[in-house]
């Protein structure tokens, strides 16, 4: 099961954006983005949008748990996104660095390059945490995007922001001018939130200027973090979609009947989760065996990882692997997943290769992949859900599109 960029997938998503909104002219040539959704998921179809489009990504919100939900929410209403929902895929990895900047940018994983939490940049010669935007052995952030230095030597891609998307971005505020920020959304206006209720607040005000933007890309962290301390859970993300639908039906009570049935909301997830067992996380760090077949630290994902193999020595790492992980692991040339179309279409990043390695490892859950870089900070070894694989709970996310008055509670 792989990722279907030819027409379901989170950057499909982002290209039926263009097509709903346009691009503005700008000083960058057009680029070639992937195709839009298949035109029976959607709702735009090459038609203009009758007012703002709100992308609501909800990190950690995947298919299957939207789909579990059934029934009614704990507050007596209809689940209609559950009802509304239809299952599109996420990129590989599956998970937030690739799948957020696939949305930001309407590529594949193999056009832009951003290939996992770590990853080997050989123009700096290290594996560097994206998220931290540093290498993974420096405690300090943003060491390799200070500000004022262009993202684009990271992201192969440019957002489609930069390309003339006219949106406007809110996420949290402790995001804010961070080096993978930038990297997202370079060209976008930029507005923070610190709470549930400040986020609320600002959607009302960008929503209820006279004339809002086009498109507005919000972000919600706070189902993902839950999910990883507890693992997947029902009960949690019904709380939790709740507790959301509940903050967009006051913001649209506060814009006001004609203005919220205006306005389009696009829900949608980067990943699902697939639980995990702590207990049965492989520390890499510790296992000098396989590590002394590297040629620099693994990369990827806790549920999916990258190893650059000593030359000659890749038999070797195979069956080093075989011996510590579970039956029905995939064990992958980069040659195979590169054909099978894991990472998505031609063409490449010209890091592609270099990037990712030479052996792609899929565990079979509940087993993840650890590592502790020497100085660096200490992972986290309690997670019970995680995500970056292929299993149906990680890859398959919800698309639900209607209108803000239709999608909230109030």
């Amino acid at each position: 099961m792989y990722p279907r960029y030819d027409g379901n997938s989170l950057p499909n998503l982002a290209s039926s954006l263009v097509s709903a909104v346009g691009l503005r002219a700008g000083s960058k040539p057009r680029v070639s983005l992937l195709p839009p959704l298949a035109a029976e998921i959607d709702p735009a179809y090459g038609r203009a949008a009758p007012g703002s489009i709100v992308v609501l990504l909800v990190d950690g919100l995947g298919w299957e748990a939207l789909r579990e939900l059934g029934g009614v929410n704990s507050h007596g209403l209809p689940p209609n996104w559950a009802e509304r929902a239809t299952p599109i895929t996420t990129v590989f990895p599956s998970t937030t660095t690739c799948a957020l900047t696939s949305l930001s940018t309407a590529q594949s994983p193999s056009r832009h390059g951003v290939l996992g939490h770590r990853q080997f940049l050989p123009a700096w010669g290290t594996v560097a945490d994206l998220l931290r935007m540093s290498p993974v052995s420096a405690p300090a952030r943003d060491t390799l995007l200070p500000e004022g230095v262009d993202t684009s030597a990271i992201r192969g891609s440019p957002t489609l922001f930069e390309l003339g998307l006219p949106a406007t971005v809110l996420t949290r505020s402790s995001f804010e001018g961070s080096g993978f920020t930038r990297l997202l959304y370079a060209g976008a206006r930029f507005r923070s939130y610190m709470t549930a209720s400040d986020f609320a607040e600002e959607l009302v005000a960008i929503l209820g200027r006279s004339r809002p933007p086009p498109i507005v890309y919000a972000y919600w962290d706070e189902l993902d973090t839950v999910l990883h301390r507890r693992g997947p859970s029902t009960a949690l993300a019904r709380l939790e979609l709740d507790r959301l639908r509940s903050l967009l039906g006051v913001v649209a009570a506060r814009l006001g009947t004609a203005r919220s049935r205006k306005t389009q909301l696009w829900v949608t997830g980067d990943h699902g989760q697939a639980p995990v067992d702590p207990s049965r996380s492989i520390a890499v760090d510790r296992q000098p065996a396989l590590m002394a077949l590297l040629r620099h630290p693994p990369t990827g994902d806790r549920r999916a990882a990258y190893f650059s193999v000593q030359h000659r020595r890749t038999t070797a790492l195979v069956r080093e692997l075989r011996r510590i992980l579970p039956a029905g692991s995939l064990i992958r040339s980069f040659e195979q997943v590169h054909r099978e179309g894991w990472f998505g279409p031609p063409p490449d990043h010209p890091e592609l290769r270099a990037r990712t390695g030479d052996i792609v490892v899929v565990p079979s859950p509940p087993v993840g992949f650890t590592y502790q870089a020497p100085s660096g900070p200490t992972p986290f070894h309690g997670m019970r859900g995680s995500h970056g694989g292929l299993e149906r709970r990680e890859l398959w996310v919800p698309w639900v599109a209607g209108t803000l008055a239709e999608l909230s509670t109030g």
